[in-house]
């Protein structure tokens, strides 16, 4: 995983034509669904608009540093991702009501950190994409933490999910 988010950040204009544009082709005619090879059809909310608006910012977006793999960050990553299988969350809040800040704090992280939770694909590509593309999330806000240039680290936890079958988990900080 990391070393697809890592392709992202360090080649942007190459990211969106090897991955995104490929990506394109993925989608039906009505171009508000899509189907990975070997997946059920994937229903959107912006369709191929969402995706095309993705490969604008990434062609105009400067190549930044890699991210290294944090184990305390894998640690925390994997125990949210964990958590969300057992008690079917979704989201950012564990079940016992900690957010990230409170999560991370526990591993000596400080303030500047970020989280992306991703449901469903179980492909590190896919899971990239998803969260670059953010489709349904007007912020783009996990794009934007994919492309932070001042988060230089993360960690990544992966796990069953009740409700979409997979989650993964990414954690950030700039340690």
């Amino acid at each position: 995983m990391i070393a697809e988010l890592n392709f992202a950040r360090t080649n942007p204009q190459r990211y969106a034509k090897e991955r995104l544009e490929t990506f394109l082709s993925y989608f039906t005619p009505s171009g508000m669904s899509y189907i990975e090879p070997g997946q059920i059809e994937m229903l959107t909310n912006g369709g191929v608009d969402a995706v095309k608006e993705c490969i604008r910012y990434m062609k105009k977006a400067r190549p930044i540093g890699k991210l290294k793999r944090n184990s305390k960050l894998s640690k925390a990553a994997q125990e949210f991702a964990d958590d969300s299988n057992k008690n079917n969350i979704m989201g950012h809040v564990d079940s016992s009501g900690k957010t990230l800040r409170q999560r991370l704090s526990a591993y000596g992280f400080g303030s500047y950190t970020g989280e992306c939770c991703s449901y469903g694909n179980k492909e590190a590509v896919y899971i990239v994409i998803q969260l670059l593309v953010d489709d349904g999330v007007a912020s783009r806000g996990h794009r934007e933490l994919i492309m932070d240039p001042n988060f230089n680290e993360a960690g990544v936890g992966v796990a069953e999910h009740p409700s979409f079958d997979f989650c993964a988990v990414i954690d950030f900080s700039d340690n």
